[in-house]
């Protein structure tokens, strides 16, 4: 198996080919400054590496767990038109780029598992293109311009099939987490291939 490691910013990823992944994306703005800020200082001990796996005292479970508390008007993914606009998105690259595993659309971010197809482009562009199409449409529909996710996407490489059980089961857990509904199928942007509930 191919392995590509590279940097953006201050995150290594890892990205060989055909890897599962774990990925998590949000709106722009979605966090205010004072709480990165505050993250930041409370993880700067740990390395400079931002660890996405749903396990406790992990910094993305911290930036998750504001995430689902900061609920407002701007949070335009649970406009239904903008959550439908995301849902085809992700989609579209099914069984062409990866196989869909999981997803949930949340108000202001997006939990996504995907195993990468073996000829399948940098997770890198699948992202771009996700992110770029998503963005585009959506701000049509709120009648607006300018940036519309985060640049940075988080990623993380799932290494084995306990790993990716916990992970699914976070992930279309998460409106049930956050206090949106008693239990995961009440929730319509949540999406998990039949084989892995």
């Amino acid at each position: 198996m191919e392995h590509k490691l590279f940097h953006r910013r201050k995150l290594p990823h890892l990205h060989p080919s055909s890897g599962t992944f774990f990925i998590t994306y949000r709106l722009v703005n979605s966090l205010p400054s004072e709480i990165i800020n505050k993250l930041k200082e409370e993880y700067h001990n740990e390395k400079d590496v931002i660890i996405i796996s749903p396990g406790k005292d992990s910094y993305f479970v911290a930036v998750d767990e504001y995430l689902d508390k900061c609920i407002s008007p701007k949070n335009h993914l649970l406009i239904p038109e903008i959550a439908q606009i995301n849902k085809q998105a992700i989609h579209h690259f099914d069984d062409k780029y990866y196989q869909l595993i999981c997803y949930c659309i949340m108000s202001n971010h997006v939990h996504l598992v995907i195993k990468l197809m073996e000829d399948a482009p940098d997770l890198s562009q699948i992202m771009h293109s996700i992110k770029r199409f998503t963005a585009k449409e959506s701000n049509i529909i709120l009648g607006k311009q300018g940036r519309f996710w985060t640049t940075e996407s988080y990623d993380h490489l799932v290494r084995n099939s306990n790993e990716l059980k916990n992970i699914v089961s976070y992930v279309f857990n998460n409106p049930v987490k956050a206090g949106l509904v008693n239990h995961w199928q009440k929730w319509s942007h949540t999406f998990v291939r039949e084989d892995y509930l």
